[in-house]
């Protein structure tokens, strides 16, 4: 009794997150990319670039170039960059930019930290639309015309935009792009579906608020996050932007230990979610992936769990890939399925792992 009990919940269980998987996929397959067209522009709001940075010397100058490269509208762009306390020569790169640019401006971090850098810049900023990224991300030529075009088409006040990992040359780092591109599938289409979940400080927009956000202080990240949790609370419109022109490109982690901290500093700002659909949702992913652990483990000591967990680990995979390929042609990431079913065993131990980590041990930004 208590058996076929468990079997019926594990069932459901596994129903309701592959429910939210296919309608993830369906609402970005049905989804048109938008298309910059370059009709006349006026009425766009100004725009200004807000772009916090940190001992980036490495990765500023393609930054600079895929600055240097946008067709924005003449006059309606400006570019703030805001040095957290830098220690290497990155801010002497920022400032030799700025000689040439008659529209980028260098701030001092007030305070100390992502969050107090960004409201720096957003505080000190001209423009009616905020558009922030990292340092080590790369725009498209096109991006903030087109940013500046699907706002004013759409009036929206918080504008979600895709993010892809570059450099996936080994296993590990293919490991770290799978798990961020089904970040970013579940991402786009909960926002396509009017509930959106997440989105990434790397590529966002925003009309500026005219009163301060609570972007929660005490938690060393999730500007990101916390704003659209302010958005979703005060009924603000919030659009997904689907084009090729604004995709940005980070680079994926190059070490373990890097991807581990990073998820953990991403994971640290749970504790202060309030969104309860956000908090479901997050619950029913570790769920899963819990049990899809304790199923592989109860197969060593109950062998006839085995079938069981085939079936579990079958659909479950079947369905994580296809959410991944939907979005691989866009995304510019593929996978096989044996690559990706190793991948899926191993992701249990990981997110249990950066879990103790997101929630026991401090983290910071750098």
């Amino acid at each position: 009794m208590i058996i076929n009990f468990i079997h019926a919940a594990l069932i459901l269980l596994l129903a309701v997150y592959v429910y939210f998987m296919i309608k993830f996929i369906r609402l970005w397959r049905n989804t048109p990319d938008f298309s910059f067209s370059g009709k006349n522009s006026s009425g766009s709001l100004n725009l200004s670039v807000v772009i916090p940075f940190y001992n980036e010397k490495k990765n500023l100058p393609r930054l600079l170039v895929s600055l240097n490269e946008q067709q924005a509208i003449p006059g309606s762009v400006e570019i703030v960059f805001v040095d957290d306390n830098s220690t290497d020569s990155s801010a002497a790169i920022v400032e030799e930019f700025c000689r040439h640019n008659s529209n980028c401006h260098l701030l001092k971090n007030s305070g100390k930290g992502k969050k107090s850098a960004l409201r720096t810049g957003v505080e000190k900023s001209q423009g009616e639309l905020i558009v922030t990224t990292d340092a080590d991300c790369a725009l498209s030529g096109r991006q903030l015309k087109t940013v500046q075009e699907f706002q004013k088409s759409t009036g929206a006040d918080l504008i979600i935009m895709p993010v892809a990992m570059t450099g996936t040359r080994t296993f590990v780092q293919r490991f770290f792009s799978a798990d961020f591109l089904a970040l970013q599938m579940v991402s786009a289409g909960s926002a396509v579906w009017d509930k959106p979940l997440m989105c990434n400080g790397a590529n966002l927009a925003f009309r500026k608020p005219a009163v301060d956000v609570d972007l929660k202080e005490n938690y060393s990240s999730g500007e990101d996050m916390f704003l659209l949790e302010w958005m979703k609370k005060r009924k603000k419109r919030i659009s997904y932007l689907k084009s090729k022109e604004v995709l940005v490109r980070t680079p994926a982690p190059k070490t373990l230990k890097q991807f581990i901290s990073q998820r953990s500093r991403w994971l640290s700002k749970a504790g202060g979610y309030r969104d309860p659909f956000l908090i479901f949702f997050s619950l029913l992913i570790f769920s899963v992936n819990l049990f899809s652990l304790v199923l592989l483990v109860a197969t060593i000591i109950f062998p006839g769990v085995w079938l069981f967990w085939v079936l579990w680990f079958g659909i479950k995979t079947l369905t994580d890939l296809s959410l991944l390929r939907s979005g691989s042609g866009f995304f510019g990431f593929s996978i096989s399925f044996p690559e990706f079913a190793l991948m899926q065993i191993l992701y249990p131990f990981y997110m249990l792992w950066v879990t103790f980590r997101g929630f026991f041990t401090p983290v910071k930004w750098k």
